[in-house]
């Protein structure tokens, strides 16, 4: 199968409420949660997760060649849990160098 076409299908399956070939665009910032504050569909805040950024995150690893992906909002966002993980190990330093401007 050519790139293009895997590209396009990547990550789709039809859904199952309205029949859609191509994913929407979920533009909603919260989520229903049940009354004890539950999640309903696994999906709580859109900084947190949400059905696009799902959706891609399943498309992009057979596009990769890759097992799986993690989808971020902002590259500090991505920066954060790589940040915690070798702080827990201690193996990542950095030398923190002041950046001065000369006139």
């Amino acid at each position: 199968m050519r790139l293009e076409t895997q590209v396009v299908h990547a990550g789709q399956a039809a859904a199952a409420q309205m029949g859609d070939v191509a994913p929407p665009i979920h533009l909603s910032t919260t989520f229903v949660r049940d009354p004890e504050g539950v999640p309903l569909s696994g999906h709580t805040y859109i900084r947190e997760s949400n059905p696009t950024q799902s959706q891609l995150e399943v498309a992009l690893p057979p596009l990769e060649g890759g097992e799986a992906s993690l989808v971020f909002g902002s590259g500090m966002a991505a920066a954060v849990p790589f940040f915690r993980r070798y702080q827990r190990i201690r193996m990542l330093c950095f030398r923190m160098t002041p950046i001065t401007a000369s006139a």
